[in-house]
């Protein structure tokens, strides 16, 4: 195994750029993954990894056989180790996140097997730029000239900044006083047991599946927060909607349909202030 890691700025924010090599003896990939698990500094919430971890994501999305299907035997044991590591640190998979959870894709080919062994990690939330672009390149110039011997694509990502901004009146934020109910903490109790049961870290890699619990629970919480809001102050939504949509109407013209929908909420409005 092998680790190098170096820090940068990357327009104004600093990060870690990393490259990790896990061997590919089932053996030194532990002793690889004890290494990194013990070490400090290594690897950080603003990383950006790139490595070869000689293992794969999920068996059926990340490997193809000569029959082009997924190999359900594909001997795979460290993954859910290294995931539940990146995932600690709020790392994910790029590749995954930019083109979801059922695209292909391949970095590695041999003659009985292709796999996804080579992978891109950085921040899940909160990252301060925005990844437009990754893939296997096989076009890629390292395959051009006299050198090229790797059975390897070269894994190629672009991102890019956004100018820094405060949050607008519109952005929905998540209301912390609603964890302080006993009701909404027992339906959350409830959702991650559900999620851990539909998708098992055995099956589907504990990164996977938390980062899956993360997501419902952010999306339940917007949703009570919303209706909240609605209860407390029950024009503030209804104002909101009709400012999306005259928004809508400035840029895309008179259309009939977003008309019609202004029309609706404007109505839903005077009934509100009546009430």
């Amino acid at each position: 195994g092998r680790f190098a890691s170096l820090e940068v700025e990357i327009e104004g924010h600093k990060a870690w750029l990393t490259s990790i090599y896990l061997h590919a003896q089932q053996a030194n990939r532990s002793e690889n993954l004890s290494d990194l698990e013990q070490a400090l500094g290594l690897i950080h919430k603003n990383s950006i990894i790139g490595g070869d971890f000689n293992c794969v994501f999920d068996r059926n999305l990340d490997t193809k056989n000569r029959d082009g299907v997924g190999s359900s035997t594909y001997n795979n044991p460290h993954s859910p180790r290294w995931e539940a590591l990146a995932a600690h640190h709020g790392l994910t998979d790029i590749y995954r996140l930019r083109n979801g959870n059922l695209a292909g894709g391949y970095t590695r080919y041999c003659d009985s097997i292709a796999t996804r062994i080579d992978r891109f990690y950085a921040a899940r939330y909160h990252s301060p730029w925005r990844w437009i672009n990754i893939d296997a390149d096989a076009d890629h110039n390292l395959f051009s000239g006299q050198w090229s011997r790797s059975d390897h694509f070269p894994l190629v990502a672009t991102l890019e900044t956004a100018t820094a901004r405060k949050s607008t009146a519109h952005e929905l934020k998540i209301d912390n006083s609603l964890f302080a109910d006993p009701k909404v903490r027992k339906i959350i109790n409830q959702l991650w047991e559900a999620i851990y049961k539909d998708y098992p870290p055995s099956i589907h890699g504990h990164a996977y599946t938390y980062t899956k619990a993360k997501d419902e629970t952010s999306e339940l919480m917007r949703q009570l927060t919303r209706e909240k809001k609605q209860r407390l102050f029950p024009t503030t939504q209804t104002r909101a909607d009709i400012a999306r949509i005259g928004l809508m109407l400035a840029s895309r013209g008179p259309l009939p349909q977003l008309l019609a929908q202004k029309k609706q909420l404007l109505n839903d409005l005077e009934k509100l202030e009546a009430a």
